[in-house]
């Protein structure tokens, strides 16, 4: 969504003819930080802190894992929620940045978004996840006692024993993986 409300928002002149010219960085720094492409810069820095914390996401997987060896119930393929997500997130980007009245809509709109996302365990449906790989399944499993969300970066099948390590990562989300230490031996 960064990415997306970053193209949407960024507003410097751009010639594509062959006698183009660089203008400089002293110049390119200060179209930046007008007052108009501050919603551009912000989301800048939403994208590398979404970097910097995909980064640290994969590094805690390898902390001190719990394993999971029982057999999924009522294993439902997820990845779909990730179309919903991405429909969400299309609108919000529909946003005008013309006016102070359309920023601060769009701001209030875009905190609400976050905040319930965060409060509904709803960020475990990111488009990006499934980018990155990871499908989204629903199952319960004897050990954990309800329904839960799990994150994975392996398919899983109705009734499969699953002999994977897992981390909670919420309530009622699970991030299911195979070591590449624990990948020889399965």
């Amino acid at each position: 969504m960064f990415l997306l409300v970053f193209i949407k928002a960024i507003d410097v002149p751009i010639f594509l003819g062959l006698d183009w010219e660089f203008i400089g960085w002293d110049n390119v720094l200060r179209l930046l930080f007008i007052p108009r492409n501050i919603i551009a810069v912000l989301c800048f820095i939403g994208i590398v802190w979404s970097e910097i914390a995909y980064l640290i996401f994969r590094y805690k997987l390898k902390g001190s894992p719990t394993t999971i060896s029982e057999k999924l119930n009522n294993v439902v393929n997820k990845d779909v929620e990730y179309i919903s997500f991405l429909l969400s997130i299309v609108t919000i980007i529909c946003f005008d940045f013309g006016s102070i009245r359309d920023l601060t809509i769009f701001v209030i709109v875009f905190v609400l978004y976050w905040i319930i996302s965060i409060h509904t365990e709803l960020y475990a449906t990111n488009p990006l996840l499934r980018v990155r790989k990871l499908h989204l399944y629903s199952a319960t499993v004897v050990s954990i006692g309800e329904e839960a969300l799990f994150l994975s970066f392996e398919d899983l099948k109705q009734g499969e024993v699953v002999n994977r390590q897992y981390k909670k990562i919420s309530k009622h989300v699970y991030v299911l993986y195979t070591p590449i230490t624990n990948k020889n031996n399965n």
